[in-house]
């Protein structure tokens, strides 16, 4: 290790498995390009990832002070999301000693699986953030068993630290036996900077053709039957029913359960009254949230979802389901409110409220601004995990 005595600057290399542009993956990229940006202002970092996900090979290149190394992915359609990088082995065979300490990204992953068997070979320590994805869900349960057999509990248990990103995910840690003292509470964080140039009011309603009078219920991320979309479609239906004028927004990648949304809003009558646009990023997404009344995230399953933040740094209130860590980062009442996930009629209620008064949604949305600024700003959040590591370290 070059700089194991070193308390100012650390040699610090990220491992995940898709990296921006690549953002059609959920929070994972976007939450381990924004810790490692905010560490390259005062550290030197490497990322290692793959080129899945992004329309023309990449290999190295250079984002800010971050040297990211986009290894060519040869398996393009996953399972476990095990993205095979042949060119990986090779380089980190040459270049893993040099580094202080690793952060590996995710959980089941080859490139997860290959930077372990050399960090330990090499002495180098590291720290695994699983981002959710340590339960057996959302398909292949018997495949992740055998990953987590053959793989992943010896890649979490030589780890120096793990790091939770709730409390939710401590409890899930301990099925495999982890000691207490090696597991870390570090909760996502948003870059605040990156809200203080927003769209004008209105740009995403003159686009979509929603006019000022109509509220607009807003769902941001991947169309995925695990999201819950079908309570929210379903909620969506009965409340506008009731005489409230709305317009339900679904942004996001498909991941095969759009067709089923479009023929339940029309099974329903409402088609006319819900747009799905797609992915959304950069300004275009900064512009639905401004344009927006409420944010709803209706999850079967969440860790700690970044476009909560997002929403709150935006002055929008959020309705969500009481699952993972959802009911932490929503003070009820206060920055937002919460339903039982699947609950129909609970969340229809909810939007009525939040819809049929507008003073307090925006009272809400101030406050949500504060409670971002205050707890899950990525500098702060990128201190603590610099602690862990200095830690590790025995700096």
């Amino acid at each position: 290790m070059p700089n194991a005595h070193l308390e100012d600057k650390m040699k610090i290399l990220h491992v995940v498995s898709y990296f921006p542009p690549a953002l059609c993956y959920g929070g994972v990229p976007m939450a381990a390009y924004l810790m490692a940006r905010e560490q390259s202002k005062s550290h030197d970092v490497e990322i290692y990832t793959t080129d899945a996900g992004i329309p023309k090979q990449r290999n190295n290149i250079n984002l800010g002070s971050m040297q990211v190394h986009y290894f060519r992915n040869h398996l393009h359609q996953p399972i476990l999301g095990l993205f095979i990088t042949p060119g990986l082995v090779s380089h980190a065979t040459r270049n893993l000693r040099n580094f202080d300490i690793i952060h590996l990204h995710g959980y089941r992953s080859f490139q997860n699986v290959v930077v372990h068997r050399l960090a330990r070979n090499y002495g180098v320590p590291f720290v695994v953030q699983p981002h959710g994805s340590l339960p057996r869900i959302a398909g292949h349960q018997n495949l992740k068993l055998v990953y987590d057999n053959l793989l992943g509990t010896s890649m979490l248990r030589d780890a120096a630290r793990v790091l939770a990103l709730c409390d939710e995910e401590v409890k899930q840690c301990q099925r495999f036996e982890l000691l207490p003292n090696r597991v870390e509470v570090v909760p996502n964080g948003i870059d605040l900077a990156d809200f203080e140039i927003m769209p004008t009011r209105g740009t995403f309603r003159s686009k979509y053709g929603i006019d000022t009078e109509t509220s607009i219920v807003l769902f941001l991320g991947r169309i995925h039957e695990i999201k819950g979309l079908d309570t929210l479609l379903l909620a969506y239906s009965r409340s506008i029913k009731s005489g409230l004028s709305s317009h339900l927004v679904i942004a996001g990648p498909d991941y095969g359960f759009q067709d089923y949304l479009r023929s339940l809003a029309v099974s329903n009558g409402v088609q006319e009254h819900v747009t799905f646009t797609g992915p959304l990023y950069g300004m275009d997404k900064k512009a639905a949230f401004v344009d927006a009344n409420v944010f709803v995230l209706p999850s079967w399953y969440e860790t700690f979802p970044l476009t909560i933040l997002e929403a709150y740094a935006c002055s929008l209130p959020v309705i969500g389901s009481d699952v993972g860590v959802i009911p932490d980062l929503i003070e009820t009442g206060s920055t937002g409110l919460v339903f039982p996930a699947g609950a129909v009629q609970d969340l229809t209620d909810l939007l009525n409220q939040v819809l049929s008064s507008p003073d307090s949604a925006e009272k809400m949305g101030r406050r949500a601004k504060q409670v971002v600024e205050q707890r899950y700003s990525i500098n702060k959040v990128a201190g603590i995990t610099l602690g862990v590591y200095r830690s590790v370290l025995g700096n």
